[in-house]
């Protein structure tokens, strides 16, 4: 019998295991906002996506319209630690998906709209669902949706606690 090819393997498994539990470190990263860049202010070392404005090194690397990856962990007050925006070669379009998780800061029940900062998210075609429950103040939600207007009103297409993206 032959141990040494079993031992490389237990070495290679153990190897891999180990990177895997040093991704897992990260666990509190997440997609938190993928949609296109509104404003660079490379001077300040900022960029406006889907009206939040994120701190980044890599500010005079991205242009308006550019298709983003916000990934970081979201606090309680809403704001994003520790924000890593990952740039795509795409630059949106009024029908291109975009994303967002983070904190409802208002909702205006009357007009189906909920406020993420300084993002409005229309979600008046979920009301048609019987499964739909409407977002109340200070709920950590996500929304998948649509921005017809560069920095204008998210249209969801899902909105709740557990919505995944697809516009990554």
């Amino acid at each position: 019998m032959k141990i040494y090819p079993i031992l490389s393997a237990l070495v290679v498994a153990l190897a891999a295991g180990t990177a895997l539990a040093e991704d897992q470190n990260l666990s509190g990263t997440e997609l938190l906002i993928s949609g296109p860049v509104e404003k660079v202010d490379a001077a300040l070392g900022t960029v406006t996506i889907l009206g939040r404005e994120i701190s980044t090194d890599k500010a005079s690397q991205l242009a308006p319209g550019q298709i983003v990856d916000v990934y970081g962990s979201l606090k309680s007050d809403g704001s994003i630690a520790d924000s890593e925006i990952d740039p795509t070669p795409q630059y949106g379009s009024g029908g291109d998906p975009v994303f967002i998780k983070g904190l409802v800061t208002d909702v205006n029940a009357l007009l189906g709209q909920a406020q993420f900062g300084g993002t409005t998210v229309d979600y008046t075609a979920q009301l048609a669902s019987a499964e739909f429950t409407a977002p109340s103040v200070g709920e950590v939600l996500a929304v998948d949706g649509t921005q017809p207007l560069v920095k204008g009103v998210i249209l969801a297409s899902e909105i709740g606690p557990n919505v995944v993206a697809k516009a990554a």
